[in-house]
């Protein structure tokens, strides 16, 4: 999509590696320009998450976050407007590749690589398995895939677990969406006063993979397994941390047939995906209810800014790596909802009160699943939930529950996120 405003780059620089004497005072100052211009992006995303965790402002904190960095024209500008004439940058719009030489000795200093050529292929794709990369300028350490739309994403990315994917992981089955069809449901159609810009279809058509993915990112059916590629806190539409007392796992993608990818994590990805140029939020002032389902959309837009999503289709317990698993969670079901812990509470003995009030977090669902409305007590030891659990089982008010259960929560190998290689595949 094209964009009528300069929309930050990514981009990386690698010296050469044979440098005379008299180039290298040039060198440096090279070196020092791109680290500066990356701790300059590093600094700026962390202000602005820190910004929009203190303010609460989902708008200020997309267009922040679309804005930070700087473009490859303007550092290129400003690069050459203070090395006092001692270099000349070389390349064309062909290719994303700028060697940059030196005047003195004509020698190359180090070459600059623009999107997709910052990454080199150091694992050919096999059994429907994506490709495997590293970066040009640090070949040594995270490594990435190619996905079937040409974006490069982390090979490691984070899952934070469900209900239904505490009980999966334990039995060693994989990750699965709640909804396995395309088939357009009622509640994700315009059939009704309160759906009216929800998709232009009918109950039962079948929805291509871009409408199923505006029906997941907005909430309306999930039909994928949602990940995500930053380490930072995602923040929901009600600003709500996504954190879950069921923890987190690290999913492989170079596990996972290629197919089942698809990339939103960036914002040139979801703009493709959704058919908006990024303008769109730049040209936002305020937020109001959606009237249309073109605004419906542009919501959806929004949301994988922030959350910087990658869905999966389907994902194969062998690509599941976690470092431990307890049993740290009790579940408590039944046929209402129940947003208040004294609902929860009520009638129950002192004792099985205690023990629960030993929890570091609760967690309400607002929707029908596994059999009812489930309240989950989220506890730092399995000691802990051992007692608790125990001792709702055998009191006689906790038989308003259809179910209680004992679940595990899980931590996850965050060691793949930022580890060094010694070998690939």
């Amino acid at each position: 999509m094209p964009q009528s405003f300069r929309y930050r780059e990514k981009f990386h620089f690698v010296p050469s590696t044979e440098i005379g004497e008299v180039d290298r005072p040039m060198l440096k100052y090279l070196i020092d320009c791109f680290d500066y211009v990356k701790s300059q992006r590093t600094t700026l995303a962390q202000k602005n998450q820190d910004a929009l965790i203190n303010q609460k402002n989902l708008l200020t904190f997309e267009k922040a976050y679309l804005k930070q960095g700087m473009s490859w024209e303007d550092t290129k500008k400003a690069i050459l407007n203070n090395s006092k004439n001692g270099i000349e940058i070389l390349g064309t719009s062909v290719n994303d590749i700028r060697r940059i030489i030196s005047k003195k000795t004509s020698k190359e200093l180090g070459r600059v690589y623009l999107e997709n050529e910052r990454f080199k292929c150091v694992s050919e794709s096999h059994n429907s398995k994506p490709s495997i990369f590293v970066r040009q300028d640090h070949p040594n350490q995270r490594q990435y895939i190619k996905t079937q739309a040409g974006h490069f994403v982390r090979r490691y990315v984070i899952r934070g677990l469900n209900h239904t994917d505490s009980i999966n992981l334990d039995m060693q089955k994989g990750l699965e969406p709640p909804e396995q069809n395309s088939e357009a449901k009622a509640d994700e159609t315009n059939a009704t006063k309160d759906h009216a810009h929800r998709h232009p279809v009918q109950t039962g058509e079948t929805l291509d993979e871009g409408s199923q993915i505006i029906s997941h990112t907005r909430g309306w059916n999930k039909r994928f397994v949602s990940t995500t590629s930053t380490d930072r806190s995602v923040l929901s539409t009600q600003l709500e941390e996504f954190r879950s007392v069921f923890g987190a796992v690290i999913v492989d993608l170079a596990e996972i047939n290629a197919s089942d990818i698809i990339d939103l994590h960036s914002p040139n990805a979801a703009s493709r995906t959704f058919g908006f140029a990024i303008d769109v939020i730049m040209k936002l002032d305020s937020v109001s209810p959606a009237k249309s389902f073109r605004d419906e959309k542009i919501r959806a837009f929004r949301d994988v800014i922030r959350t910087r999503e990658i869905l999966i289709r389907s994902v194969p317990f062998t690509a599941v790596k976690f470092l431990s698993a307890a049993e740290t969670v009790v579940g408590v079901c039944w046929d209402k909802r129940c947003a208040e812990l004294s609902n929860v509470t009520n009638g129950l003995k002192e004792a099985t009160i205690k023990a629960l009030q030993k929890h570091f977090k609760i967690e309400p669902l607002k929707y029908f699943s596994n059999g009812g409305y489930w309240y989950f007590f989220g506890f730092d030891s399995a000691q802990d939930c051992g007692d608790a659990y125990r001792l709702l089982t055998n009191d006689p008010g906790a038989k308003k529950f259809l179910k209680i259960e004992k679940l595990k929560s899980f931590v996850p190998r965050s060691d793949l996120r930022n580890s060094q290689f010694n070998r690939v595949g």
